[in-house]
């Protein structure tokens, strides 16, 4: 299985490898293997075919997590705490998944810090 993971990795298969590890790790943590997994892990995200895409996966990941965060905080009425994370993610986060949701579902705010970034 872990020879599998690693051999996706410079074949256009790096996401898919390098989810895979990560999935391994979690199912076999605490056991021998543990180890093994965390140097795979390292190398993948290293690897010279590899590190870019995987770069790319961890950052929409990021920004999910920041979309979740949002949202969580819209539904507990912090509206304040939630422009922030929603600005965070148009600042950090552009041209993922969700930044592209914060544009279309909060657009006036994506147009002030698309007005703050040019200058106006």
């Amino acid at each position: 299985m872990r020879a599998d993971a690693r051999a996706g990795l410079g074949d256009g298969r790096a996401v898919e490898s390098y989810t895979r590890l990560v999935e391994l790790q979690r199912e076999w943590a605490g056991t021998s293997f543990e180890k093994e997994l965390a140097k795979d892990i390292s190398a993948a995200e290293k690897h010279k075919d590899a590190k870019g895409p995987i770069e790319g996966y961890k950052r929409e990941l990021e920004a999910e997590k920041v979309w979740s965060e949002a949202l969580e905080l819209l539904g507990a009425k912090n509206e304040s705490a939630a422009k922030g994370k929603l600005r965070t993610l148009l600042r950090k986060y552009p041209g993922t998944p969700a930044d592209k949701r914060v544009r279309e579902r909060f657009a006036d705010l994506a147009a002030e810090e698309d007005a703050k970034k040019g200058g106006g």
